[in-house]
């Protein structure tokens, strides 16, 4: 919750932020400033901005980040929440964070292997050129033939 001064507080914490920050609940309720001290120092700024965003247009939070865990791993997030203004003028999230380092490191996985599949589709092409060699394809189920065009020179 944002209060109407500017200052942040927690009104609730879920047991799960043990896992995912590795603080107790207890903590974050009483120092809100131990959220943005795991925050990626990098991310700060961003995460910051999109707060403060949510905050004035009371648009949905919705952002992904990095957390430094004090055990020292680094840890990717998703935090969605929709905040709602009250009457005295503070500002409350509904909302959670999911830990979604999995899906960040297969992307990058997937990211890697199609650049390396691209690189080594060109190896192939200068191999196959410079041999002055041809290549052809047949999709046995459909029967379609597909042949490049150095076959033909052969």
């Amino acid at each position: 919750m944002r209060q109407a001064d500017g200052t942040e507080v927690f009104t609730y914490v879920s047991p799960g932020c043990r896992h995912l920050y590795e603080v107790e609940p207890k903590t974050l309720l009483n120092d809100f400033g131990q959220v943005w001290a795991i925050i990626y120092p990098d991310d700060r700024n961003r995460v910051n901005q999109v707060n403060h965003q949510s905050a004035q247009r009371l648009e949905r939070f919705n952002i992904e980040f990095r957390l430094c865990t004090p055990s020292g791993g680094v840890r990717w997030v998703r935090a969605i929440s929709q905040p709602e203004r009250q009457a005295n003028g503070d500002v409350v999230w509904d909302g959670f964070v999911v830990d979604i380092s999995d899906r960040i490191q297969l992307e990058a996985e997937r990211k890697l292997a199609e650049t390396e599949l691209r690189q080594s589709e060109q190896l192939l092409r200068l191999a196959l050129t410079g041999a002055q060699a041809g290549s052809w394809v047949w999709d046995v189920p459909t029967g379609h033939l597909s042949w490049s065009l150095e076959t033909y020179y052969l």
